[in-house]
């Protein structure tokens, strides 16, 4: 092997076992998923807007019960990971669910944590070393945690949000669902 392609060898290891900065893929998913609230023609917009693209790569849709109406697979590049936006919308009865889910190949998961909680303004109700959940609904001052007893008033209102932060051996997983009576 020639010194050029041994460097370009390296290069291209390195760009792959080095992790993504945690702060621009939630800047990434919030652009797409959070801050539109998984509404999906909102995801759907952004994600036009901000260069994602059309994939072969698929996802589960599905949620017991619910009727899947649209749904979209997209993909990018951001510092070289790359990620993957699944999104859907459907309805289970009269109520309306949209998801919208991320995966980046490598990223650092402690750090993703940290900025979904800087992001909600509260810690997360479910802490686990792999995966961390919050449940909330948006208020005029913010993100507001909800407790169980406030889940079924939010999702009458204006809806209740749950956001999923988790990793698994093949990267990091961003997800927020929401759920409208």
């Amino acid at each position: 092997m020639t010194p050029i392609k041994i460097a370009l060898a390296a290069a291209a290891l390195a760009a792959f076992a080095a992790p993504v900065a945690a702060e621009p893929v939630f800047d990434a998913f919030t652009a797409v998923c959070a801050a539109g609230h998984a509404d999906y023609p909102a995801v759907v917009e952004a994600a036009e807007n901000g260069g994602w693209h059309a994939t072969t790569v698929t996802g589960d849709a599905t949620m017991p019960g619910v009727t899947i109406s649209d749904k979209i697979a997209l993909s990018r590049k951001l510092d070289g990971a790359p990620l993957t936006l699944l999104a859907w919308r459907g309805t289970k009865g009269a109520i309306k669910i949209n998801a919208c889910t991320m995966r980046v190949g490598k990223a650092d998961f402690p750090q993703l944590q940290a900025a979904a909680r800087d992001w909600l303004g509260f810690v997360p109700q479910d802490v686990q070393p792999k995966k961390v959940v919050a449940r909330f609904t948006e208020t005029p001052t913010g993100h507001h945690a909800l407790i169980a007893a406030e889940y079924e008033g939010a999702a009458a209102g204006d809806g209740m949000e749950i956001l999923t932060v988790s990793t698994d051996a093949h990267g990091a997983v961003l997800d927020v669902l929401k759920i409208k009576k």
